[in-house]
């Protein structure tokens, strides 16, 4: 390839606009999407004539693939071999048998389901659910999901790839639980979104003591937590971002 055509790829690649999700940052975010179907995000799309007859058609369908750009990794070095969690962070492989977001092309692909499209003064608004974005991430398209053909019968992956993730049951502190209790008046969904995230254990596979104690920022709260064998307890929820220890 030479300069020009990069330079060619370069400018013809623009984020067609922004999601935005209940994810602060990276850590709890879902490492697949559709697993946690109460994190919900939306795409705000300039509103103008030519996006408006881009999106003309989507309410046909439920399911939408987006495209979009790990724009928190942008200039960090990526590595031929990674270590994903789903081997335990111990063993390694190529990086292009993961979705790892370290890639040479920091591009990312997620089958979200369609929840509807609003607009406003300003703005197409594209609702989503199943959402494993963080908030502010650059959307460089859209296609529609079509069962027929993605969906592969007789599809094979690895041993290790098959299953999904198990599950963690999630209890709350009494403090906790009162507290959720309050932010559900006016954000619904917020403690069944903080049981869906957890459920999920979002602990680095390399970081699982039983004795240390995570935060993660969902919506601007903090919510404490700490994991012992397949018991997650919420210990904390409380007002302002604070990243994980």
């Amino acid at each position: 390839m030479t300069k020009q055509d990069s330079r060619l790829i370069s400018d013809s690649l623009r984020p067609i606009g922004v999601m935005h999700t209940d994810f602060d940052e990276k850590f709890g975010v879902p490492r697949q999407p559709g697993l946690v179907m109460g994190a919900q995000g939306h795409l705000s799309l300039e509103r103008n004539e030519a996006n408006r007859e881009a999106i003309h058609g989507l309410e046909g369908f439920s399911h939408l693939w987006v495209i979009f750009l790990f724009d928190q990794v942008f200039g960090k070095a990526w590595s031929p071999r990674v270590r994903p969690p789903r081997l335990g962070g111990e063993r390694s492989t190529g990086v292009f048998a993961t979705r790892s977001p370290f890639r040479p092309n920091p591009i990312g692909l997620s089958v979200l389901k369609l929840d509807g499209v609003q607009e406003t003064d300003d703005e197409l608004i594209i609702n989503f659910s199943g959402v494993d974005l963080v908030n502010g991430t650059p959307v460089l398209d859209l296609k529609p999901y079509l069962p027929y053909s993605d969906s592969l019968e007789g599809a094979t992956v690895p041993d290790a790839f098959k299953k999904a993730w198990s599950e963690l049951d999630v209890n709350f502190k009494e403090e906790a639980l009162r507290q959720c209790h309050d932010i559900d008046q006016n954000e619904h969904g917020f403690s069944a979104l903080i049981r869906g995230v957890l459920s999920q254990d979002p602990r680095p596979a390399v970081q699982r003591d039983a004795k240390k104690e995570f935060g993660i920022s969902l919506r601007g709260y903090n919510i404490r937590f700490r994991v012992e064998d397949s018991t997650c307890q919420v210990l904390s929820v409380s007002s302002g971002k604070d990243t994980q220890d």
